[in-house]
C-alpha cells in the first residue's frame, strides 16, 4: 500500500478579490539580458514566484500589500528591493534591472588529509511512501538540513530519490543555505545549480564538484520549483518517516517551516 504524505496544492489566487496582477521582466543591469529564475516575492508574505527563462514574470498582489516592499533576489547578483506602490500603478510592462555582485572570493586552504568519503542525509528509497512539493507555485521549494562530521567539508554530489515523475522533462534548482537558529538563512553557493531531467524513477546524482562547494558547519539543501510544467500530480520522491525532517517554504521569499515527522529521500556525498 502506497502513503502519500504531501500532495501537490493549488492557491486559488484567482478567486480572491482586491488584487492587481504586476507583469515585468527582470534584466542584468550591465548587458540588457534578460534573467532567469529570479526569486521575486514579498518577504515573509508567501506571495512570490519565478522570473522565466527570458526574465519575464507575472504576480498577483494583493491590495492589502501595496505598501510592501517587493524582493528580487538572485544568485551572483546584488538583491533588489522596490515599493510595490511605486511600481503597481501602470499597466505597462515594468523592466527590473539587477547589479552583478562583484565578491571577492576568500582563498580556501585545505590541508593534506586521508580524505574520507560518506554519504550525509536520508538514504530512504522507497516506493511505498512518498512526498511532493507542498504546492505548485513558482519557488516553491522543499529540503533538509545535513548534519557534518568533520570541518571543511567538500560536497561532490547531491542525490534524490524519485519515486514517480510523470513530466517529459523535469527541471528545478538545487539550493544550499547556511543556518540561523536551526533554519535556512542564505544561500552558499557562488552559481545556479539548475538541473534537468527526464528519468522517471530511480536515484538520481547530480555531480557538484566544478561548483566548489565547501562548508563549515551543518547546512541545509532543498529542490526548487522554478518552472511551471503543467498538471497538478506530476513528481513524487521517495519519503519516510526516520530522518532528517522537511522543511519547505511557499514560493520566492516566504517564510519556511518544519513539517515534523516526515523526511525526503535526498542526501549529498561528501568529503572530509
Amino acid at each position: 500500500m502506497r502513503t502519500l504524505i504531501l500532495i501537490w496544492g493549488l492557491l486559488l489566487a484567482n478567486g480572491l478579490q482586491g488584487q492587481r496582477t504586476l507583469r515585468g521582466q527582470v534584466l542584468d543591469s550591465k548587458s540588457g539580458k534578460g534573467l532567469a529564475y529570479v526569486n521575486i516575492g514579498i518577504a515573509g508574505a508567501g506571495i512570490g514566484t519565478v522570473s522565466q527563462a527570458d526574465g519575464h514574470f507575472e504576480l498577483l498582489v494583493p491590495d492589502t500589500f501595496a505598501n510592501d516592499s517587493l524582493k528580487f533576489s538572485m544568485v551572483g547578483y546584488t538583491t533588489r528591493s522596490l515599493y510595490l506602490e511605486d511600481i503597481l500603478n501602470t499597466d505597462e510592462l515594468q523592466e527590473i534591472g539587477m547589479e552583478p555582485k562583484v565578491t571577492q572570493l576568500e582563498e580556501v586552504v585545505i590541508s593534506p588529509r586521508n580524505w574520507k568519503e560518506r554519504i550525509l542525509g536520508n538514504r530512504t528509497e522507497s516506493r511505498n511512501i512518498i512526498a511532493g512539493f507542498t504546492s505548485n507555485e513558482l519557488g516553491n521549494e522543499v529540503g533538509i538540513r545535513v548534519h557534518i562530521r568533520r570541518s571543511p567539508t567538500l560536497i561532490d554530489a547531491f542525490n534524490v530519490s524519485i519515486a514517480a515523475n510523470h513530466y517529459d522533462t523535469l527541471r528545478f534548482r538545487i539550493n544550499f543555505y547556511d543556518l540561523k537558529d536551526g533554519m535556512p538563512h542564505e544561500r552558499i553557493q557562488r552559481k545556479d545549480i539548475i538541473v534537468e531531467t527526464t528519468m522517471q524513477d530511480g536515484l538520481l546524482s547530480i555531480d557538484l564538484s566544478d561548483y566548489d562547494i565547501v562548508v563549515y558547519d551543518d547546512f541545509f539543501v532543498s529542490l526548487e520549483w522554478i518552472e511551471d510544467l503543467g498538471g497538478e500530480d506530476g513528481l513524487y520522491f521517495s519519503a519516510g518517516f526516520l530522518g532528517s525532517p522537511i522543511i519547505s517554504r511557499k514560493t520566492s521569499q516566504a517564510d519556511w517551516e518544519k513539517l515534523s515527522g516526515v523526511s525526503l529521500g535526498f542526501n549529498v556525498k561528501v568529503r572530509y
